[in-house]
Formats: structure tokens, C-alpha cells, sequence
């Protein structure tokens, strides 16, 4: 989620109310009820009425913040979105008070939604009053990761592997051994053929930094032998088989940028962890009935993260930048 400056939303609002004359600019502010602040040359400084909608307003500032969420290109055509924008509210508002209108408000399903709603977006107004407290990343912290992770920088491999996806359920611990001893997709894809087995041949590549650990170790033992492994994924396997490897060094100024944005990363979540264990801590939290086990165990809290709505944020809140 971008975050707009007031300046950014008064620059704004000025482009927008800024073609007409005068008297057209107090002509439309008398007929939105002639309670808005205007400046010496005629332009609504803030409080725009830029729609109605069964007379009900719907300001500059509340199409700034659903513009700014776009985050549109410096050289864009603004009109056209802001139009587009404009539109969209007015749906929304349109059936916002059609639902109203039919009681859907006073649901106790849809009052939940919005408890939850309005309980997510303070959670997120938190996180970002703090974001201000991130640590930030130094050169030399840079320059020392890129020398503790040579897998990643100096010996940087890129890895060919081809596959067989099957679901799972066809594939018994039997059938696996019987495939590894086979130890060839070929000859394991002729098998699957012939018993009618649905399956997928999908090759797919992948840089050494992002193998698990494990995987990595494994490597030199993959590219010797050459035998299969299985990778299960959801309801899948991959049935998988080393084929080429490619130095992919990065070094220098590459280096330092990519261990700059890895280290920024770690260091939001840690964090953001850090806010979540304070938030904890210092509340009365009490969990009951079938739950009562969890208030011995609060580090499964931080394990498993608390709330889906504060992962929202560690991936939509700037806190890298």
C-alpha cells in the first residue's frame, strides 16, 4: 500500500479543480450547498464535492486516496483514471445504500465482516505509525552477507531440472521406489501412459539461492547420479530429475542491490515481529473454552503469525523502501 502526503493530496486536488473559471468554480460550490472553503482564485481548496450520490457527498479527498492506491505513472494520462475512479465510487455508494436501503447493514453476518474490516485497517495503521522505528540496512552489512552466502552471490548456480507432475494418490511408496530405481522420466512417463496414469511433463529452472537448504546439500549427489526425487507440492508430485547447471554469478554493484533488498526484507519481517511480540506481551490475553491450551503456548502466535490481516501488511506496507 503506497502512502500519499497531504502535499501530494493538495497538489492533486489543485490539477483537478484547476480548469474552469471562477465563477464556474463558486457556481458549483453554491450548488453543492455553499459550505466549502474557496481560495482567492476561486479554486475549492479542500472539501471538493466532486460527485453526489442520492445526495450524498463524495469529496477530492476520498478520490485522492483511492487514486494514490494505483499508483499511476508520472507520465500517465490522469483523466481517464480519475474518471474511471470516480465511477467506481459511485457504484460502491450506489449499492452501499441500495444494501442499507434492504437492511443488509444490520446482518449480523456482514456487522462481523465489518468489525473485522475495521479491526484489520486499525491494525494496519499501527504497523505503519511505526514503520518510522524500521532499522535500517548499511553498505557494509551488504558487503558482509554477500561474503557469508557465497551460494548466492560468488558461486550462484542456475539449475535445469525436468519433471513429471502427478497427483499424489497415483503414487504409492512402492510406485516410488519402483520410479528411482528406473531412474529415467522417459521410461517413467511410458510407464504412466500405459497405465492411463494423468500426469504433466513440465521442465522448469531455479536459481541456487532459492533451493531449501536441504535441496542445496543434495546437489552435488543430484548432478553426479543423476537420479530422481519426489517434491510434493499440494496435492501433487513432482517427480524430478537434475539435467544442466549454469554459473549465474552475481558480484559488485548486482550483488550489493540484491543483498540490500534480501536484507531489508529480513529485517521488516523481524520487525514486524518485534510489534507483534510487544502488542502481546503487553495485553491481558486470555483464550477459553477449547482454546484455553493456547494461552500456555504463546510462541505458537508468533510461529504461525497472529493475523492473516498483519501479513497483508508486511506485503503492502513500503517498510523495505
Amino acid at each position: 500500500m503506497k502512502f500519499v502526503s497531504f502535499c501530494s493530496i493538495v497538489a492533486l486536488s489543485l490539477f483537478l479543480t484547476g480548469c474552469g473559471s471562477s465563477n464556474e468554480t463558486a457556481d458549483e460550490n453554491a450548488a453543492a450547498g455553499g459550505n466549502k472553503t474557496v481560495g482567492d482564485d476561486g479554486l475549492i481548496l479542500e472539501g471538493q464535492v466532486v460527485a453526489q450520490v442520492n445526495g450524498e457527498e463524495i469529496t477530492i479527498h476520498e478520490l485522492n486516496v483511492e487514486i494514490a492506491r494505483l499508483n499511476i505513472p508520472v507520465d500517465a494520462d490522469r483523466r481517464p483514471i480519475e474518471e474511471n475512479v470516480l465511477r467506481s465510487i459511485v457504484s460502491r455508494k450506489v449499492f452501499e445504500q441500495q444494501a442499507k436501503a434492504a437492511g443488509l447493514d444490520r446482518s449480523p453476518e456482514v456487522l462481523l465482516d465489518l468489525r473485522r474490516t475495521r479491526s484489520a485497517l486499525l491494525a494496519q495503521a499501527y504497523i505503519r505509525s511505526r514503520s518510522n522505528e524500521r532499522p535500517v540496512v548499511s553498505r557494509r552489512e551488504a558487503d558482509q552477507y554477500v561474503l557469508d552466502n557465497p551460494d548466492f552471490f560468488a558461486n550462484r548456480t542456475y539449475y535445469i531440472f525436468d519433471s513429471i507432475v502427478v497427483p499424489s494418490s497415483s503414487l504409492p511408496e512402492e510406485l516410488k521406489d519402483e520410479y528411482e530405481a528406473v531412474g529415467n522420466l522417459n521410461d517413467i512417463e511410458s510407464d504412466l501412459l500405459a497405465k492411463d496414469t494423468q500426469h504433466q511433463r513440465r521442465p522448469y529452472t531455479i536459481y541456487s539461492e532459492t533451493l531449501p537448504a536441504a535441496m542445496r546439500e543434495k546437489m552435488p549427489e543430484l548432478q553426479r547420479d543423476r537420479t530422481v526425487f519426489f517434491l510434493v507440492q499440494g496435492a501433487n508430485t513432482f517427480i524430478t530429475q537434475f539435467q544442466e547447471s549454469r554459473p549465474a554469478v552475481l558480484a559488485g554493484e548486482e550483488a550489493i542491490d540484491a543483498a540490500l533488498s534480501v536484507l531489508r526484507n529480513q529485517k521488516a519481517r523481524e520487525f514486524l515481529t518485534s510489534i507483534e511480540l510487544d502488542a502481546i506481551n503487553s495485553a491481558d490475553i486470555k483464550y477459553l473454552g477449547d482454546f484455553t491450551s493456547l494461552g500456555e503456548q504463546p510462541s505458537n502466535l508468533l510461529e504461525n503469525k497472529i493475523q492473516d490481516e498483519i501479513k497483508d501488511t508486511v506485503n503492502s506496507t513500503d517498510i523495505d523502501q
